[in-house]
């Protein structure tokens, strides 16, 4: 009987498709950000950490990651900044948890255990993702607090360095 259970068990896992684990395999490993762009609906592209952001985007192989953005050099700080903030020179986003992917829907999500913004502390963000040779693109929408419909567009090319497996 326990034969049969595992026998059952393996013939399950080998009926997985193929580009659920391909594409988990692809999105596996170091990711530098090279453009963080959101659009408004009808509107001019925004770029909320500069035309020039740093950033990395860590995806392990057991469904960990961890996501670090940093704004390119904007020159002198808002005079609209809380007090306290005035010796901030940089904007930052992170976030970290767990991922899943769904093949067949092109979905990466992100199940947060932390995060930068409160916001989405223990939550679950679902996002679009695809390759184009060594590039991973990562888009979605959200309605933003003025009721206008945000897309946005993240690109990403692998950092180099040996990948594990």
């Amino acid at each position: 009987m326990r034969l049969i259970a595992v026998f059952l068990t393996l013939a399950s896992i080998s009926s997985l498709p193929a580009a659920r684990t391909d594409r988990a395999n692809r999105l596996t490993g170091s990711w530098k950000l090279v453009s963080y762009t959101d659009t408004p609906d009808n509107g001019m592209p925004y770029f909320p950490f500069g035309t020039a952001p740093i950033g990395q985007f860590i995806y392990t192989s057991d469904g960990h990651f961890s996501v670090q953005v940093v704004s390119s050099p904007t020159g002198s700080i808002p005079a609209s900044l809380p007090k306290g903030f005035e010796d901030m020179t940089a904007t930052y986003l992170g976030y970290f948890g767990t991922w899943t992917t769904d093949a067949a829907e092109g979905a990466l999500t992100y199940h947060l255990a932390g995060a930068s913004a409160p916001l989405y502390v223990r939550s679950d963000v679902s996002r679009r993702i695809r390759f184009d040779g060594n590039r991973l693109i990562v888009t979605g929408e959200s309605m933003r607090s003025d009721g206008r419909l945000w897309r946005w567009e993240r690109i990403l090319v692998r950092e180099p360095g040996k990948r594990r497996r």
